[in-house]
């Protein structure tokens, strides 16, 4: 199991095989550094499984009366197309990655499940006949799922599309002897998890760990991701709920160790608008030029190099970036992504060739799948190799052979660090500039009113002298009713007076909401998050309503 050095992008990071055991890996790397990771407490593997569901194997597609082109496999020929493809070769290969790889966490997406009919006349949704042996005592993997409900409404659509009554979704599996699940509450039950995208916060047991650990014994969130293929407005929008339903796990003024794992059907290149949710944490989105920020449009359009975008399609993709960085801000959770390599290898399909022969076709390479992480309470110790060390697989594609899947997994040893906190001094001065800027903000904006209101009596008195017997005729209206009322239009003096001061009221709101935007911007995660717990509403709010 030597480590391989062809992934140059993490270079003070060792790099293992693709389909390593995890447990002898986090030994290695344990082993090397001094003790960081005893006790296998401080510690979590986390792999990522794409498996392929049988359902997207060359179905027939009620909706276009035909096999998509994405589902053909057209690389793959007909000789070797059941060992290829066909489940039960395909089954006992994915099997034995999962059990192979030894990993606390792991994430699925595509997982086929099966209708299991009980006597009463119910059916139940159950794990595929392959995989059920993964939940047993010796391997001792919990399983968790979205809501039934949802379930089943994918199996409908699935009967309803491609005649087959099963329902794909996102998973997760964990070590019950390591892991134990944090109970939900009515802030962070499962009801937002969908059939592509699935949240767990989980925690080492006590029982497993030394009474010392246990008591700094840290929870983390892991989502399982399967996003768009597609729009990245789409992406950007899951990735968000991500990131709010993580968030909502920490009711303290402190950071929530976050992990995100999946096929996200994107690169992650500079540029791109999934790109932004990583650029919070060293400020690299200064770094993205706008011909690059272009150039992923395009690719996320699916236009063609000769084709020009629209002034409206830059401006929108400039917005949908900026959307994901300031995501980021609102939730107080900066990400990185483990630098794996490419994970799925096929036809290039960004190359226009009329001719039917296969053989004149290339392969091509993606990275879409990723492990993001909150780097201030997770360190990677060490992750598999891709595609880049696997050129059988780059030329033949995959599934093959040797792979189960369309898609090579991903997989990281994370060392859990402890919780960054502020100190009462930090605490303190915060607080005490918060509430300065809040009361110099209101002393000002009370002080130009009263400027403001003597300003316009006075000009009432100028402009509307009354005489006796007007105040009779005013004393008299007070009795009428309102609807009685008729009130007239202002002088012109006093509508102009009534413009000038929303005016001037509107530009102070204005300048406190840019300084009090100044102070939230200049703050780090930790710092907007003690604003959030102090006022009951993030720091973002607090810019908009003063």
């Amino acid at each position: 199991m030597a480590a391989t050095s062809n992934n140059v992008e993490d270079k003070g990071i060792p790099i293992f095989k693709n389909g390593a055991s995890l447990v002898s890996i986090k030994e290695k790397v344990d082993n090397a550094d001094g003790s960081v990771l005893s006790n296998g407490c401080g510690w979590v593997s986390v792999a990522s499984f794409n498996l392929l569901a049988p359902v997207y194997v060359r179905p027939f597609d009620n909706r276009t009366g035909g096999i998509q082109p994405f589902a053909a496999f057209e690389w793959i020929s007909e000789e070797d197309s059941e060992q290829v493809l066909d489940m039960k070769h395909r089954g006992p290969r994915l099997l034995a990655a999962l059990e192979s790889c030894h990993a606390d966490v792991i994430c699925l997406q595509e997982l086929q499940l099966e209708h299991n009919h009980n006597d009463d006349g119910n059916k139940d949704l159950v794990l595929p006949c392959w995989l059920q042996q993964i939940v047993d005592e010796k391997h001792g993997y919990q399983l968790h799922l979205p809501p039934k409900e949802d379930l089943e409404k994918i199996a409908e659509r699935n009967l309803r599309v491609l005649d087959v009554d099963a329902a794909v979704t996102c998973a997760i599996l964990y070590k019950k002897e390591r892991l134990e699940a944090v109970p939900a509450t009515a802030k962070n039950n499962n009801d937002n998890d969908t059939n592509t995208s699935v949240s767990l916060c989980l925690r080492i047991r006590n029982d497993s760990i030394s009474k010392e650990a246990a008591a700094t014994s840290q929870s983390f969130v892991v989502t399982s991701v399967h996003l768009d293929a597609t729009d990245e407005t789409k992406r950007v929008g899951q990735l968000t709920k991500c990131l709010k339903r993580a968030r909502t796990y920490t009711f303290e003024a402190k950071p929530i160790s976050t992990i995100i794992a999946g096929d996200m059907n994107q690169e992650f290149n500079p540029g791109s608008a999934v790109m932004a949710f990583l650029s919070n944490r060293n400020g690299t989105d200064a770094d993205v030029s706008e011909t690059e920020k272009q150039k992923q449009c395009k690719i996320s359009l699916r236009l063609q190099e000769n084709e020009e975008l629209s002034p409206t399609q830059i401006q929108e993709w400039s917005k949908l970036c900026e959307e994901a960085k300031q995501t980021v801000r609102d939730y107080c959770v900066s990400l990185d992504r483990i630098k794996s390599g490419p994970t799925r290898a096929a036809y290039d399909h960004s190359v226009e060739d009329d001719n039917d022969d296969v053989t004149s076709k290339k392969m091509a390479q993606w990275k879409l799948d990723h492990i993001l992480y909150t780097p201030s309470t997770l360190r990677p110790c060490a992750y598999w190799s891709t595609l880049e060390d696997d050129l059988e697989s780059c030329s033949i594609g995959l599934p093959n052979r040797k792979v189960g899947s369309d898609h090579l997994p991903v997989a990281a040893v994370f060392r859990i660090l402890p919780t960054p906190t502020l100190s009462m001094e930090e605490k303190t001065t915060l607080l005490t500039k918060l509430n300065e800027m809040t009361s110099d903000q209101k002393r000002a904006l009370e002080e130009q009113e009263d400027i403001l209101k003597k300003e316009l009596q006075a000009l009432e008195a100028r402009v509307l002298p009354r005489a006796p017997e007007e105040i009779d005729v005013a004393t008299a209206n007070k009795k009428q009713s309102k609807k009685q009322k008729r009130k007239g239009r202002p002088p012109p003096e006093i509508m102009d007076f009534m413009r000038k001061k929303r005016t001037i009221l509107k530009e102070i709101k204005a300048r406190h909401r840019t300084e009090r935007n100044a102070l939230v911007e200049s703050l780090v995660d930790l710092e907007r998050l003690l604003i959030e717990q102090k006022l009951g509403y993030p720091a973002i709010q607090w810019v908009e309503r003063g």
